[in-house]
């Protein structure tokens, strides 16, 4: 078994820190990523990687799972950069798991992180979002009476103000009413 090896499989970052929060392994992606050699990981901790009060966060989070082994599982959150001069650098969604590494005793002797980057599935969120709110705005406000049924064409699943107003029912009543 090659750890070094199966830790540089994929797109994913993968690190490795002991109990006092010093990392120990960290693959080629994750390193790229933060400007650091292969040799100059070790020792290192969260605040030499990231802004103080995320670095306080994580290592709240690793603090947690080393007590109590209960692993974080895909949380997602924003994470920033420090650039190589120490100042706020770039910053990305990622979706973070972290388990407790154990000896063979089953000792928890430090944590496993498997992180992803997921901005731009969240970007695509936010532009979801913003075109529902201006297709929500479109169909509330438009003078003319829109309804949105079922795909059976059953029953009435949206109806809008102007409709409301032409049939003389609420919003309320028409919804779900047959067609």
């Amino acid at each position: 078994f090659d750890s070094q090896t199966s830790v540089e499989s994929g797109y994913d970052y993968i690190y490795v820190k002991d109990a006092e929060g010093q990392f120990r392994l960290a693959n080629k992606a994750w390193l790229k990523d933060r400007g650091i050699g292969d040799a100059d990981i070790a020792g290192k901790t969260v605040f030499d990687v990231f802004p103080r009060e995320l670095a306080e966060k994580m290592v709240a989070q690793d603090a947690a799972i080393i007590k109590t082994g209960v692993p974080m599982l895909d949380r997602e959150q924003m994470v920033i950069l420090k650039t190589t001069d120490g100042k706020q650098g770039r910053t990305q969604w990622a979706s973070i798991t972290k388990v407790p590494m154990r000896d063979s005793s089953g000792n928890i002797i430090g944590t496993v992180g498997i992180s992803r980057d997921v901005s731009e599935r969240k970007q695509a969120e936010a532009v979801l979002r913003e075109s529902e709110g201006r297709f929500r705005a479109t169909f509330d406000s438009a003078p003319v009476g829109i309804m949105h049924t079922s795909i059976e064409g059953d029953r009435i699943l949206h109806a809008n103000p102007k409709l409301s107003e032409m049939l003389g029912y609420t919003r309320d009543e028409l919804l779900n009413m047959s067609t």
